[in-house]
């Protein structure tokens, strides 16, 4: 889930910085060009940096990227329900230890008093 959530980031911020890149290249003053609009190009760079150390070479669709995301949040919910039954299962049998403990320690004390 973290790496989808990431590289949506990355697709959103190359998708919404690209046109400025393109506008960079077709720069009269490509050094004035990158100071108004340092933030973007940064963005976009970082973006650019992030396919490249990962091997992307086409772009995911957003919309695909957001369906196995829900795909992957809807499993992580069932696992977690499972873990939620399990843990008051491991609850109960703990209590149920305790109390045979407590049961077997009194029977002791009592033959032992007798």
């Amino acid at each position: 889930m973290k790496a989808n959530k990431e590289l949506r980031y990355h697709v959103a911020a190359y998708a919404s910085t690209k046109s400025v890149a393109q506008q960079l290249k077709a720069a009269k003053r490509p050094a004035a060009f990158e100071e108004q609009h340092r933030a973007e190009l940064t963005a976009h760079r970082a973006a650019a940096a992030y396919f490249k150390a990962n091997d992307i070479t086409k772009l995911p669709s957003p919309k695909k990227l957001e369906a196995e995301y829900a795909q992957l949040a809807s499993e992580k919910a069932k696992f977690y329900e499972q873990y939620k039954e399990a843990k008051e299962e491991l609850l109960k049998l703990k209590t149920a230890k305790q109390n045979v403990a407590s049961f077997f320690r009194e029977e002791e004390q009592a033959q032992q008093e007798r």
